[in-house]
Formats: C-alpha cells, sequence, structure tokens
C-alpha cells in the first residue's frame, strides 16, 4: 500500500534521497533544523519513504513555496508518481491557493511535469542556481 503523508522530525531515507537524486542536497543540519514554516511531506511504498516533497508556508499566506520534490526514479512516471502529486495538492488546498517553484530552466523533464500539473511559467531568474544555471519561476493555482 502506498499512503502520503506529513513527516516530523528528521527522516534519514529523505536525507539518503536528497543526496542521492537532489541536484544541489542539503547538508544534514539543514534536514535537522526544519523550522515550523516548512512541511515535509512523504511517499510511503510498502513501508519505505521512495519519495517527499518539501514545502515552505507561512500561516495567514495564501501561497506555498515548493522547496524540493524527489522521487526514486523507478517510480517517475508512474500511477504511483501521479497518485503522490494527487495527495499533495489534495493537502495544500487546506491551506493556499497557489504554488509556486524555480526548477533549472534546462531541466525539461521536471519543466513538462509541472506543465502537465498545471504549472505556468512566470519568469527565468538570471543565474539563480549556485553553479549560475537560470531558473524557471512557475506558478500553479490550485
Amino acid at each position: 500500500m502506498n499512503t502520503t503523508g506529513e513527516l516530523k522530525g528528521f527522516h534519514g531515507e529523505v536525507y539518503e534521497l536528497d543526496q542521492k537524486y537532489f541536484p544541489w542536497p542539503w547538508k544534514k543540519e539543514d534536514w535537522e533544523s526544519l523550522d515550523d514554516y516548512k512541511k515535509l511531506y512523504g511517499l510511503n511504498v510498502s513501508g519505505k519513504i521512495k519519495g517527499f516533497c518539501l514545502i515552505h508556508h507561512v500561516d495567514g499566506d495564501n501561497t506555498l513555496h515548493l522547496l524540493k520534490i524527489i522521487l526514486d526514479p523507478e517510480l517517475r512516471g508512474t500511477q504511483i508518481s501521479q497518485d503522490f502529486w494527487k495527495s499533495l495538492i489534495h493537502e495544500f488546498k487546506k491551506f493556499s491557493e497557489k504554488v509556486f517553484l524555480e526548477v533549472e530552466s534546462t531541466n525539461q523533464r521536471a519543466i513538462g511535469f509541472y506543465q502537465k500539473m498545471g504549472f505556468l511559467p512566470l519568469r527565468v531568474i538570471k543565474g539563480y542556481y549556485s553553479n549560475g544555471s537560470d531558473g524557471l519561476s512557475m506558478e500553479l493555482t490550485l
């Protein structure tokens, strides 16, 4: 059975997924010091966390910032990944009207996924990432 839910505290599996699959992974200290404005959701597949989504949301703000979303590559493009996204949207609608994110402007696979999910491009941010690459800001109205 696959479940999605909010995770509390430090999760080694989340840290490992971030280190393994995110282009700019966070340090362990960053994960251990998440503040109350960040919510972490995990995808549990057969007792293992196989994906996660980290958002930043301030109470009273109708927009949330999607900071990170990662799925184990074996799940990308599957029904599980689509179900994970649908469950996240269901959670987001409880406290937000919009979601925005930044994605590397050359990451066509991610941009294609976000567009398929209804995100619209807002603007290109020159030199957004630490390696100097541009970011594309996108927004989804829930």
